[in-house]
């Protein structure tokens, strides 16, 4: 996950600040998705994959499925 996410954010010509900007989250929780320490929700998900211009199931792969399958079934 953290590979791809930095690489599609330095393809794109974006910072970490940029991105976190655009996607809605602060930079320092973005920046600990980037590097691995931390899985986001499926939301942030979303809008990280929308700012760069791919799926949450590209740059996620199996993180995706996992959290919005725990999500829905909380629901």
């Amino acid at each position: 996950m953290r590979d791809k996410l930095r690489e599609k954010r330095e393809t794109l010509g974006l910072t970490q600040k940029e991105l976190a900007k655009r996607s809605k989250v602060s930079e320092r929780v973005y920046q600990d998705y980037e590097y691995g320490k931390v899985t986001p929700r499926y939301n942030a998900m979303k809008r990280i994959a929308h700012v760069l211009g791919s799926s949450v199931e590209e740059l996620f792969g199996n993180a995706s499925d996992e959290i919005q399958t725990a999500t829905t079934i909380k629901v």
